[in-house]
């Protein structure tokens, strides 16, 4: 992939309340995405193609690899909103691959 530039520094606050920083993230592949918590058509989608990837990478997911999603309606999507959304999403990923 062509390189475009380096991206600036930016600071976000995770679904666990703490901060991250491009800086804690130097060094790994980085997927970004933007998503909101209320998005019932393309989001749950990508958010479940990003859960099929994660665990395609299996170890590498995590040291190497790392997905940041980040939304685009900060007013709402509180720590705690993306906490249940990524719980919900994880439910149905497990649902999924059960039957």
């Amino acid at each position: 992939m062509p390189v475009v530039g380096r991206a600036p520094n930016f600071a976000l606050t995770t679904q666990s309340g703490e901060r991250l920083s491009l800086t804690d993230l130097r060094g790994k592949v980085l997927a970004v995405t933007f998503i909101y918590a209320t998005c019932k058509d393309t989001c749950p989608i990508l958010t479940a193609k990003m859960a099929t990837l994660q665990r395609q990478l299996g170890a590498d997911f995590g040291p190497r690899v790392r997905f940041v999603s980040i939304t685009v309606d900060p007013e709402v999507d509180t720590p705690a909103v993306l906490r249940r959304y990524a719980e919900a999403l994880r439910r149905r990923s497990h649902e999924a691959g059960a039957s």
